[in-house]
């Protein structure tokens, strides 16, 4: 079986304050005698599902065209956790998460509409974070717009992870999507020396 955790992006996509919201246009309009139906797209590169790069948090970081597609393909492991905001060291030790390479945190995030931003959703402490680079993960994923507190101006989570070199995804949607082991598939728009990217992510059932 094959899940889609990508949210899907439209004029109503919610993003953090301030940040650049997507606007789409239509440029050319067969209905109006062009030879084709162009659209053109304005967003922030960290609206919807995106990947994000060592850049975003380090000026000497990579862009997300350097990243190694490696880490974003392969066998991934998804956990439920149900705390309604900070996800501790505690809570994650309880899950066993020794060997595993790739992991996917879901949360009450997948339920937040993508026309919706809750600045209470689930983060990771920075501790928790820390615990997670140090176990060898070296991607990790979450349902939610930052692995962050919203309000944080430090991005410990963030600092940690870069820490560990371990990549960071946002804003999935795993809702209907199982706990256990799948195959995953995680492909970022390849932008020069970007922060971020877009991506379409996907879950595949192992056999």
């Amino acid at each position: 079986m094959l899940y889609d955790i990508t949210r899907t992006l439209s004029a109503a996509t919610a993003v953090f304050p301030g940040d650049t919201p997507v606007k789409t246009a239509e440029v050319m309009r067969m209905r109006d005698g062009d030879s084709a139906n162009v659209s053109a797209i304005q967003m922030s590169v960290h609206a919807g599902t995106h990947i994000d790069a060592p850049r975003h948090y380090s000026d000497t970081g990579i862009g997300i065209d350097q990243v190694s597609l490696d880490v974003l393909m392969g066998p991934t492991r998804v956990i439920t956790l149900e705390m309604p905001g900070r996800i501790t060291k505690a809570d994650l030790e309880a899950r066993h998460l020794r060997g595993v390479t790739r992991l996917l945190v879901h949360t009450r995030g997948s339920e937040i509409p993508n026309d919706v931003f809750d600045p209470t959703f689930p983060h990771f402490e920075g501790v928790a974070a820390d615990y997670l680079g140090g176990l060898g993960i070296k991607l990790i994923g979450i349902d939610t717009p930052s692995v962050d507190e919203a309000s944080s101006k430090t991005l410990q989570a963030h600092m940690a992870f870069l820490r560990h070199n371990t990549l960071i995804m946002e804003n999935l949607c795993l809702t209907g999507v199982p706990d256990g082991l799948y195959d995953l598939i995680a492909l970022p728009i390849k932008i020069e020396g970007s922060d971020a990217a877009p991506a379409r992510v996907l879950l595949r059932t192992m056999a």
